[in-house]
């Protein structure tokens, strides 16, 4: 058997004793766009070779096959041109995800904004979405991997309290706002994290001060700058102190100033357009200054309900007939 036979028959078995599973559109577009890469700079041997594999498949394998086919040849030849090589070496660097899921799924993202790693439900796959660009530079490839495999390490961890369903519905805009506010404190934990540990990540401390501060613009610069230095410095985050400064400002003021040691959801936080919580239409304008007797009133009817979350001002004036026009 020659060596280049051998090799390939090597990078097949691995693909199929493999716990990581690529894409068959990503593995394809990842190919084309690395031989023409390859192309540019004179190295024509890797288009020749794929030319030599795909070429006979038109003759020797029936036209409903043809497809399965073709995508055994373009997974041997990802795995034999290490272009799978960057995700399984970054991977070897979590030893806690390796052993904690059973299968790690790549697939393609169409845009920046779709790239990232999830967890399923259940939490035995990680999802990881990535552009095909990403492939053509390893090193940029790695630091990329490091910071999503780093944010699925905290999702398993008993300690960061990871709970998607403790986030509460929001009117689409002020939701927006808050993701976006949740996913920039994180990003900064985890950065400054695979800093310390001496491993290349996406980001410097100024890039995400940057994004930090643009989401707190309200806020003073002294007590921002100390909030984030915090945040970049910090070994254990939570998802709920993480959640807490992004649903309330006054969380990171709090924190910045140590009046509190790690931040916590206080006094349910009403925001502009949020829902009654008794007749449920969104509100502007929120009434929580109530005598006992109109409690009590409103309570008769919605025993549920914390004085503390407040009212509309409509379903106040309901019950108590001072406010009444």
């Amino acid at each position: 058997m020659d060596v280049s036979r051998r090799d390939f028959l090597t990078a097949w078995s691995r693909v199929v004793r493999d716990s990581v599973h690529f894409d068959p559109d990503l593995v394809e577009e990842v190919l084309l766009l690395f031989m023409r890469r390859m192309a540019e700079a004179g190295r024509l041997s890797y288009e020749q070779e794929y030319r030599r594999l795909i070429e006979p498949l038109y003759e020797r394998v029936p036209a409903p096959d043809r497809e399965a086919a073709f995508h055994d040849v373009h997974r041997r030849l990802f795995v034999r041109w290490g272009l799978d090589r960057p995700i399984r070496e970054v991977l070897d660097e979590f030893p806690d995800v390796r052993q904690a899921v059973r299968a790690v799924v790549i697939a393609r993202a169409l845009s920046a904004r779709e790239e990232g790693a999830d967890l399923s439900r259940d939490r035995p796959k990680v999802g990881l979405k990535v552009r095909s660009e990403r492939f053509l530079d390893a090193e940029g490839f790695r630091r990329f991997l490091r910071h999503e495999f780093q944010h699925v390490a905290d999702m398993l961890d008993p300690a960061f309290q990871y709970d998607p369903d403790t986030v509460p519905a929001r009117p689409p805009g002020v939701q927006a706002l808050l993701y976006e506010r949740y996913r920039t404190l994180w990003a900064v934990t985890v950065d400054g994290r695979l800093e310390r540990a001496g491993r290349p990540t996406v980001a410097t401390p100024e890039d995400r001060w940057r994004e930090f501060q643009a989401l707190y613009r309200t806020l003073p610069e002294a007590d921002l700058r100390t909030a984030f230095e915090r945040l970049w410095s910090w070994d254990r985050p939570t998802h709920p102190a993480l959640w807490a400064m992004a649903q309330d400002p006054r969380q990171v003021l709090a924190w910045a100033r140590g009046s509190v040691e790690s931040p916590a959801p206080t006094a349910p936080l009403r925001l502009p357009g949020d829902p009654c919580p008794l007749c449920r239409f969104p509100t502007h304008r929120w009434v929580d200054d109530l005598s006992p007797a109109v409690v009590a009133r409103i309570r008769a009817d919605f025993p549920d309900w914390d004085p503390a979350r407040g009212l509309c001002e409509r379903c106040a004036e309901a019950y108590d007939p001072a406010l009444q026009p």
